[in-house]
């Protein structure tokens, strides 16, 4: 223990991820972190062994490449040795709160290992779906997690709506992190990438970020490819394993083989167009004011594609069957980003002001915290009742000063 180097903040999450946007989610989470002024470690998978596949992951590599201290991985019955590392704990965003997902991680997620005097938040975290679909007594126990935490914030409209009549509890709904740096740190990584220095293809071309290929979206990217006279460049799940298996299901060449996240960056910050099935590929075709279709993934979850439309008011770019889209000339034409800018700016300030707050919340006690979730009903019922008590002290007051006079 007497060689830990505390930081003032521990991060965890998916950062390991073998996906793009998840991989850029939590840089961009710890570059915002870190230009508030603080020092940050990212908390390594627990439970994991060297020989795992994740180990390997470009993930990984990035991670290691980019982050300034990694904890060491501990079993799950050691996570409270994590306590030494920092005083503040940050659950990051993407998916950590999709019960598929967080009951590999034995209340990991949820922080159940800290101490009570140790600083907890989320920051975008996600549900995936639009309700936390565990068992009764995990909801419970989960429940007595989070009422630990002093500041909830979430990504989708509607995982507001799960932390307040699920657990009984405050959540603010913010912007996913890759929102939150200036786009030029993205800039950065791509200007570092194999794919600007040998691009699948030379010249203009559409960007195709598909996660789950099927012959629709195939017929989709064809007939955009056709209507705006360039190539594709394809782009597939990071899952390398799986990549052949990828690019048979779509049938789309050339498809970018052994891609980097940087090359990932690269051919969507400088393609014409963007055809995609993930949030993250529409966050970034945003972030660069790309014109883009975006095809709602309902494998992956839909509500973060509605909410990060309504967000930005793009709700139209996006569309629930690939077919439809050589039925909107509109999708041809790009978005009006002075608008969009306008929003994004907005936001983002919200956004940053909710974290910075939240990095120097006071740590109460559970009962203390004023986290609890009122209905806007009981909200009214408490603050009438409290006016009227108010009103009868002030009533009785004036009834005794007159008797006395």
């Amino acid at each position: 223990m007497g060689d830990i180097e505390k930081r003032d903040v521990a991060v965890f999450g998916l950062w390991w991820s073998w996906n793009y946007g998840s991989i850029m989610t939590y840089y961009a989470l710890y570059r915002t972190i870190k230009d508030l002024g603080y020092s940050v470690t990212m908390i390594d998978r627990p439970g994991f062994k060297p020989d795992a596949p994740i180990y390997h992951s470009h993930g990984r590599r990035f991670a290691k490449e980019h982050y300034e201290a990694i904890t060491p991985v501990f079993g799950f019955g050691e996570m409270r040795e994590l306590n030494a590392y920092a005083d503040t704990f940050v659950m990051g965003s993407d998916q950590v709160w999709n019960y598929g997902i967080c009951r590999h991680y034995r209340g990991g997620m949820f922080f159940h290992f800290l101490d009570d005097d140790k600083r907890r938040l989320s920051y975008a975290a996600s549900f995936g779906h639009p309700g936390f679909f565990a068992p009764e007594e995990e909801v419970a126990v989960t429940k007595s997690y989070l009422r630990k935490f002093d500041a909830i914030s979430v990504r989708e409209e509607d995982a507001v709506g799960v932390v307040n009549h699920t657990f009984g509890l405050q959540a603010a709904r913010v912007l996913d992190p890759v929102f939150l740096p200036d786009r030029e740190i993205y800039s950065v990584l791509a200007g570092k990438s194999e794919a600007k220095r040998n691009p699948l293809v030379a010249g203009d071309f559409i960007a195709v970020y598909i996660l789950d290929g099927n012959p629709e979206k195939k017929a989709a990217a064809e007939y955009l490819s056709e209507r705006l006279a360039l190539p594709l460049v394809v782009m597939l799940d990071g899952t390398m394993a799986n990549f052949e298996v990828n690019r048979e299901k779509l049938g789309l060449y050339p498809a970018a083989e052994n891609l980097q996240v940087e090359d990932w960056l690269y051919y969507i910050e400088n393609c014409r167009y963007l055809i995609t099935d993930s949030c993250h590929g529409a966050s970034f075709a945003i972030i660069h004011e790309k014109p883009f279709v975006c095809i709602e993934n309902e494998g992956r979850g839909i509500s973060r594609f509605e909410s990060l439309g309504r967000v930005f008011g793009l709700r139209n770019r996006f569309v629930s069957d690939a077919a439809r889209i050589r039925e909107r000339e509109d999708l041809l034409l790009p978005p009006d980003y002075g608008r969009v800018r306008g929003i994004l700016e907005q936001e983002r300030a919200r956004c940053l002001e909710w974290l910075a707050e939240a990095l120097e919340r006071e740590v109460l006690p559970v009962g203390e915290k004023g986290n609890e979730y009122l209905p806007p009903g009981q909200l009214l019922h408490d603050l009438a009742a409290g006016c009227y008590r108010r009103m009868k002290r002030i009533y009785r007051k004036l009834f005794r000063d007159e008797r006395r006079a």
